[in-house]
């Protein structure tokens, strides 16, 4: 599922992370959904980024503890 390829992007790091979150906001605003289920798919793709986030602040912060 793309929204776990947005949190590994996230997690990971990887420099098209952002385009690959905004790329697929459009994707869904492009899609012939409802407006409340594209703003559903939205907010996982959001979320998505934000758990990678978490996980790659964590990993970082983990690593600092000695």
């Amino acid at each position: 599922m793309i929204y776990d390829e947005i949190t590994v992007a996230f997690q990971k790091g990887r420099a098209d992370a952002e385009l690959l979150l905004h790329e697929t906001v459009e994707e869904i605003l492009g899609d012939h959904w409802c407006d409340r289920i594209k703003l559903d798919k939205i907010r996982c793709a959001y979320a998505a980024a934000n758990a990678g986030k978490a996980a790659r602040d964590a990993e970082m912060h983990g690593n600092m503890e000695v």
